[in-house]
């Protein structure tokens, strides 16, 4: 699992069902498979599905005003770092 942030405990439990579900499937002879939950319920889910899927994101939604509020808010923080002149990406140390 990829994350721009710190893992916390529901990330620990959530990778380790992920885990779980994806050594059964081995163990069981499934190859070519993710595991994922699905209405609730942990599944095998072909890659090839997993491939063909596409999700379309609703830039009208407001999860996407707020994700590109964090963006721009980001952005504003490096340049305000680098407009103080830290000493380029290593910083001033």
């Amino acid at each position: 699992m990829i994350r721009a942030v710190t893992a916390n405990a529901t990330d620990n439990l959530y990778c380790t069902l992920l885990t779980h579900s994806a050594i059964h499937g081995v163990m069981a002879g499934y190859t070519g498979f993710v595991s994922g939950p699905i209405n609730g319920n942990y599944a095998y889910i072909p890659v090839e599905e997993v491939a063909q899927a596409k999700k379309e994101v609703n830039t009208k939604d407001h999860q996407w005003a707020w994700l590109r509020a964090c963006i721009v808010a980001s952005e504003d923080t490096v340049r305000a770092y680098y407009k103080v002149g830290n000493g380029g990406c290593r910083g001033s140390a």
